[in-house]
């Protein structure tokens, strides 16, 4: 079973470098996993300087911020494998073949559409994701409390730090044209396959998320700002645009699947079905 993991990015090659470097040494099949470096027009173009024999990596160019959602239909159109994933480029994944662990669970779960290494059980009604399942890293500084996932639990909503879709699921994920590049698809994405009948959940892999702003692209931030400004004709700073874009995704959130839908407040049960609750 084919793996395509894509990794978009705004400058932060060094980070990405190390990140995806740890992802190929941790990968046990490399053969059947190809790493797609999905360059958002970052200021100075992401090269390979030297391939890994062995390894399959591409990398694509694109002329502006095209955000979560159009990479992965991105990749679903460039490439036909089975299982395609996204990945930060702040995030290490340091499970020895968490690759064969990702592939065991589809092939278990015939219905599984999305799988993440973190997410929540339950939603309340005004989109707070509460009831989080997941392991820390190896040094275990846990950034969330969380549940320790043996090898698969089910999940309501994901984060979006890495994750992997079955591509017959992703024809499911409709979006709007202004769906924000980022903030919440990565919660919107799992109602969307629930409701076409796919279940999502949290597979139990060892990572790290680099989280400190001093680490993270700069250059990525600023672009998101320029795009969140041009939308809404502001000028709002840099460290403003986040939470504005945060609010925004959670307000359409809650409309869609709460005020529209009424499934929020919500659980997930053990079969992967969303559960409204009181």
């Amino acid at each position: 079973m084919n793996i395509v993991i894509g990794i978009p990015v705004i400058g932060g090659k060094e980070l990405l470098a190390q990140n995806l470097a740890i992802l190929i040494t941790n990968t046990s099949d490399l053969k059947h996993t190809k790493f797609v470096i999905i360059d958002n027009d970052s200021n100075e173009p992401f090269r390979m300087e030297q391939k890994p024999k062995g390894v399959d990596i591409t990398v694509i160019r694109n002329n502006k911020n095209i955000g979560y959602f159009y990479a992965l239909q991105q990749l679903y159109k460039k490439y036909d494998a089975p299982l395609i994933g996204l990945m930060h480029f702040d995030v290490a994944i340091y499970e020895k073949n968490w690759d064969a662990k990702v592939r065991h669970v589809f092939k278990l779960h015939k219905k599984l559409g999305l799988i993440s290494v973190f997410g929540w059980q339950g939603v309340t009604a005004m989109g707070q994701d509460i009831l989080p399942v997941g392991n820390s890293d190896p040094s275990s500084q846990q950034i969330y409390p969380s549940k320790y996932v043996k090898e698969i639990l089910p999940a309501v909503t994901v984060d979006s730090l890495f994750m992997v879709l079955r591509r017959t699921a992703i024809s499911s994920l409709k979006m709007c044209p202004e769906m924000l590049p980022k903030h919440f698809y990565d919660k919107i994405w799992p109602f969307r396959l629930a409701e076409a009948g796919w279940g999502s959940g949290v597979v139990g892999l060892a990572f790290k998320h680099f989280s400190d702003n001093r680490v993270k692209s700069i250059e990525q931030a600023e672009a998101f700002r320029k795009w969140f400004c041009k939308r809404w004709d502001t000028n709002a700073p840099i460290e403003l645009v986040d939470d504005l874009a945060y609010f925004e995704g959670r307000v359409r959130f809650v409309h869609e699947f709460g005020e529209l839908k009424g499934l929020l407040p919500c659980k997930i049960n053990k079969n992967y079905q969303i559960i409204k609750t009181k």
